[in-house]
């Protein structure tokens, strides 16, 4: 178990009462963000709004209509549409504020066991999202939606998003901590390098995956022959 002595002006300054806010892996982000040689900034001087979501009363899912997107929708920077639900048109124009279009990074607020949720919308049907949701639209000329997404479910910005969730039962981020994660702000062209690095080692790695699987098809085909045939 992690011990520390917190100096009473650190907490009266971050306001927070539990410990993770001021754990070892917070020192070590923060020194991160202290010794960054980009700029970082508020996530609120980086987005054009932040919504967050709203469940309709009296209304019903539809197997039809305008996506609903809920918590469990939020898969690995992507959207599963696979199991979500639909509100109707009239329920959607209701919650107009909340209305999701593409390129909007969708933040999980309410803390499951594992990473906290971040996808980037990719469709240009309109959708909506319920109240565990917070609806992120960067501004076009200072962030791309995936270096924010990719920042987010980076160990820094994981780590950060953590530290800032409050409650003992059910752990959740409110908007206001939200908007005030520090982010580190490279320039949109280099933002776009990054990325690009990024899905070139993640094609790397799933380009190994698909021979790593096509290896162990044919050790096991071996393997049968030498049951069945006797080894050479």
């Amino acid at each position: 178990m992690e011990v520390a002595l917190v100096p009473i002006q650190e907490i009266l300054k971050k306001g927070v009462w539990h410990y993770q806010p001021y754990s070892q892996a917070v020192r070590e982000a923060e020194a991160i963000l202290e010794q960054s040689p980009y700029p970082v900034c508020p996530l609120q001087e980086l987005v054009e709004s932040v919504k967050r979501g709203f469940s309709p009363r009296g209304s019903h899912f539809l197997e039809s209509g305008i996506p609903f997107i809920r918590q469990t929708n939020l898969k690995a920077t992507q959207v599963n549409f696979s199991e979500v639900v639909y509100i109707s048109q009239e329920d959607h124009q209701k919650l107009h504020q909340s209305e999701v279009q593409r390129g909007d990074v969708l933040v999980g607020l309410v803390a499951a066991a594992g990473p906290i949720d971040i996808a980037v919308y990719p469709s240009d049907q309109p959708a909506n999202i319920n109240q565990n949701i917070a609806r992120l639209r960067p501004l076009q000329e200072a962030l791309i939606p995936d270096y924010l997404v990719y920042y987010m479910r980076s160990t820094l910005g994981q780590t950060l998003l953590q530290s800032r969730l409050t409650g003992s039962v059910i752990r959740a981020i409110s908007l206001r901590a939200l908007i005030e994660l520090p982010i580190i702000h490279p320039s949109v062209g280099e933002q776009d390098h990054i990325i690009g690095r990024i899905r070139s080692l993640q094609r790397q790695v799933q380009q190994s995956v698909q021979e790593a699987a096509v290896l162990q098809q044919e050790a096991h085909q071996q393997f049968d022959r030498w049951l069945r045939e006797g080894a050479a």
